[in-house]
């Protein structure tokens, strides 16, 4: 994430107004993760279907306050 910030800073969202990348931090931003994921074609589409997501697979969403959240599905319900 944060090479790909280095290389592309203005592609990535400006919510805490950085100058430039920061290594100790980029990682761990949900919104750059998305970011990369959507730069990187390792997004899919949200679905309300169980059986679209896999073990393994990491999924974000907004908290009911808006915060970004992430998460790895665990397992799989059919």
């Amino acid at each position: 994430v944060h090479e790909d910030m280095q290389a592309h800073f203005s592609a990535y969202p400006n919510n805490w107004k950085l100058k430039r990348p920061d290594s100790n931090i980029d990682h761990r931003r949900v919104p750059n993760l998305e970011t990369w994921f959507q730069r990187h074609n390792k997004a899919l589409p949200v679905t309300d279907k169980y059986s679209d997501y896999q073990p393994g697979d990491i999924v974000s969403w907004r908290l009911d306050n808006g915060l970004a959240h992430i998460g790895v599905v665990s397992l799989n319900v059919t």
